[in-house]
C-alpha cells in the first residue's frame, strides 16, 4: 500500500461528488443544504487556511474563492462555466486517485450546457 494521500488533495477529491451533483441538477445552487455557494465558500476558506502557503493547491483555491464568491448572484450559464472551470482545475491539480473499491466519479467534462430553468 502506498503513502497516505495529502489531506488537502483528499478533501478536494471529496468535493468532486458535490460539484457533480450541482452541475447535474442544473446549477441551481441546491446541491447542499443552505446553498452550494455557501458550502463552497466555507470549504475554500477552510482549505486555504489549512494548506501551507506554498502548497500547489493555493492558486487553485484562490481562483475558486473568486468563482464562488458571487455564485448565487450569477445566471445559470455562468454557474455552469464556473463549475466546469473548477472541475478542470481539480483534474489538473489532483494526482491520480489512490485505488479504491467504489467506481470512479463520472466525468464532468465535456458535457453540454445545463438546461435553462423552467418557467
Amino acid at each position: 500500500m502506498g503513502a497516505p494521500e495529502d489531506p488537502i488533495y483528499a478533501r478536494l477529491r471529496h468535493l468532486l461528488g458535490t460539484l457533480t451533483t450541482e452541475y447535474r441538477t442544473g446549477c441551481l445552487n441546491v446541491a447542499a443544504v443552505g446553498g452550494f455557494d455557501q458550502l463552497m465558500q466555507r470549504f475554500v476558506r477552510e482549505l486555504r487556511a489549512d494548506a501551507a502557503g506554498d502548497h500547489p493547491a493555493q492558486p487553485h483555491l484562490a481562483r475558486m474563492a473568486e468563482l464562488f464568491g458571487d455564485y448565487a448572484q450569477v445566471d445559470v450559464a455562468t454557474r455552469g462555466r464556473r463549475l466546469r472551470e473548477t472541475k478542470r482545475r481539480l483534474d489538473d491539480l489532483l494526482p491520480p486517485a489512490p485505488e479504491r473499491t467504489a467506481p470512479p466519479e463520472p466525468p464532468l467534462d465535456p458535457l453540454p450546457e445545463p438546461p435553462p430553468p423552467a418557467h
